[in-house]
């Protein structure tokens, strides 16, 4: 299973998605041409089913490493940031793909999940090292992007999950009910029901602390629906 998502960079300049072959698609927005195209060597990678867009600082040690087209890309509003692409993998792990290299820069350390990653979400203004993804197996891993590690796995259930958000102490995975986590004890808070099959988006909506909404999607029914988090 393939994420059906379209993604736009923080940057606003790439929209990308990965096709049902398993090509991680990139589309300049400016001109609507393909900027570029990832194929996984099946021999040597993975396959890649899910992907979220990843904007990190960069030291300067580490940019001097680069090639000039790599460093040039990275040197945004006068400060060195580093525009990566976390994939995650048929095998339950998570990879870091470079888009100036249009290489694979490194793997996560950790045992992963033990099925395909379904969806992977990261969100800059709630924890900018924190990544999480969920997966086929029913639980939602949290990996450090500085470490580039797995950091705590936690068991939601047995349900193939299709989406996944966190904010502000709570998990909120989607089939096709909606529900809301408590990280700390991992137990159930809220159940969302609205969608008839399982959902594809999950969107953060907050103008300020405390208004706080999730917009949810579902392909098979075509509804979009918001959801109050406060």
């Amino acid at each position: 299973m393939f994420s059906v998502s379209r993604e736009f960079s923080p940057c606003g300049k790439y929209c990308a998605y990965i096709s049902q072959q398993g090509r991680f698609v990139v589309h300049d927005v400016e001109t609507s041409a393909v900027h570029q195209v990832y194929t996984p060597n099946m021999h040597l990678n993975v396959p890649c089913t899910s992907f979220a867009w990843v904007q990190v600082g960069d030291g300067e040690k580490k940019l001097k490493k680069k090639s000039k087209k790599a460093r040039s890309s990275l040197v945004e509003n006068g400060t060195n940031t580093q525009l990566l692409v976390a994939f995650g993998t048929s095998k339950g792990g998570v990879a870091f793909y470079n888009l100036a290299t249009a290489t694979i820069e490194y793997a996560c350390k950790g045992d992963g999940h033990t099925a395909p990653i379904t969806a992977i979400y990261f969100n800059a203004n709630h924890n900018p090292d924190a990544l999480y993804t969920a997966g086929a197996d029913g639980n939602v891993i949290e990996w450090s992007i500085s470490q580039c590690s797995q950091q705590r796995v936690h068991h939601i259930g047995v349900e193939k999950l299709t989406c996944v958000l966190a904010h502000a102490g709570t998990i909120l995975t989607g089939a096709k009910q909606l529900k809301l986590w408590n990280v700390e004890n991992d137990t159930l808070e809220r159940t969302l029901i609205g969608h008839t099959s399982n959902t594809q988006l999950l969107q953060l909506v907050a103008p300020d602390a405390d208004n706080v909404y999730v917009l949810s999607g579902s392909v098979n029914d075509r509804n979009l629906s918001l959801w109050s988090l406060s």
